[in-house]
């Protein structure tokens, strides 16, 4: 009887001290271990974003090439009193462009034009030495544009006779203006041009003007952008 109440006494002490140990309560319960409620274990509350995209590169825009030089040649139909004396010029011009922005440029030519005299004299030579600076404005992006040149042309008529030279040349105040269009490397412009003005001596010691102006067609190849 006595061993018994010792058995049943134990037993009782036991029991709050088991009921301490892996209850739900403190130690590897549901609550504080890897369970669900806990916020540091690896349970259903950590974020599920995984990781983050990259975000996306964006190439740069290529720098825009400021200056160009090209070459153009030159057709030009004469007009008015030009035409009773010249059936037509050609001629060969060298371009450069500045790129002021991306519509605008400032233009600048330089070249030698020869006149095809109507029933001159041989050795009679009629030729033209143009310096031009102008713009160029692109309208909307399909490659059309309008300039506008004003310069000076050295005009200088020639003959060689006998053996014998004889030369005269004048500077004369030029102008120009019309449309052209551009596609890629090559560019093409039509327009009125006036090279100036010719003075002939009309035999009666006098002398007479003829102002020169025709339609101006050229084409040109762009060689090199920088």
């Amino acid at each position: 009887m006595h061993r018994s109440k010792v058995v049943l006494a134990g037993l009782l002490i036991a029991t709050p001290a088991f009921a301490q140990g892996d209850g739900t309560g403190s130690g590897d319960g549901t609550t504080t271990g890897d369970g669900t409620g806990g916020g540091g274990g690896d349970g259903t509350g950590a974020p599920t974003g995984g990781e983050s995209m990259p975000a996306p590169t964006v190439e740069p825009e290529a720098p825009m090439k400021k200056m160009t030089v090209g070459a153009d040649l030159a057709f030009i139909l004469p007009l008015g009193d030009y035409a009773d004396g010249v059936s037509a010029a050609i001629g060969v011009l060298g371009r450069f462009e500045f790129a002021v922005n991306a519509q605008l440029a400032v233009t600048g030519r330089l070249g030698y034009i020869y006149n095809v005299v109507k029933d001159a004299p041989d050795g009679y030579t009629l030729s033209m030495i143009p310096v031009m600076a102008g713009a160029a404005y692109k309208i909307g992006t399909s490659g059309l544009f309008a300039y506008g040149e004003v310069g000076l042309t050295n005009i200088r008529v020639s003959l060689d006779v006998g053996g014998m030279s004889f030369s005269d040349s004048e500077t004369k105040l030029s102008i120009g203006a019309g449309a052209g269009y551009a596609m890629g490397k090559i560019k093409g412009r039509v327009g009125f041009y006036m090279p100036g003005s010719l003075s002939d001596d009309d035999g009666m010691g006098g002398s007479t003007t003829t102002t020169l102006f025709g339609i101006m067609a050229s084409g040109g190849y762009d060689f090199a952008s920088f």
